[in-house]
């Protein structure tokens, strides 16, 4: 296991973090230039320190089991009410304004919520001409059903 960062390599993470306003690969670019001496983190690792501050209010990982069950349930409840308030919003866009990672939106939606997230794309449109390929279309399954019957 990798040792972990510093208190102060963390709060120099956080605050280039802020300076990049909260983007992780030019943040990771700009630490890297400013400490050339240090590790160079993955550009991930600088939303997640940020993540983990806002709702742990630690910068470091917990190494012991916590209680989460309460605050599992506002998020369950947090996302639900994103999502039913813009079916047609993403995933991505809900952990965004939620501030968690997109793919935990997504466990909630399906696992809690037990709905299915997907995104509606039209492939196809039915025009007028149609009707009539539609029409012989129904008169034929209808020939097939009844010959089995």
């Amino acid at each position: 296991m990798a040792p972990r960062y510093s208190n102060q390599e963390l709060a120099d993470m956080l605050l280039i973090y802020g300076e990049c306003h909260k983007n992780e690969r030019r943040a990771a670019a700009l630490y890297a230039v400013r400490y050339p001496d240090r590790r160079h983190p993955a550009y991930s690792l600088f939303a997640s320190v940020y993540r983990r501050l806002c709702q742990s209010g630690t910068v470091h990982e917990s190494t012991r089991p916590r209680n989460v069950r309460e605050r599992d349930e506002q998020v369950v409840q947090q996302v639900q009410e994103a999502v039913s308030g813009d079916p047609h919003t993403s995933v991505r866009c809900v952990g965004r304004n939620l501030n968690l990672h997109y793919v935990r939106v997504h466990r909630i939606i399906k696992n809690h919520l037990q709905w299915h997230p997907f995104k509606r794309h039209t492939t196809q449109q039915l025009l007028p001409q149609d009707l009539p390929r539609r029409e012989q279309f129904c008169e034929w399954i209808t020939d097939q059903v009844s010959s089995i019957l």
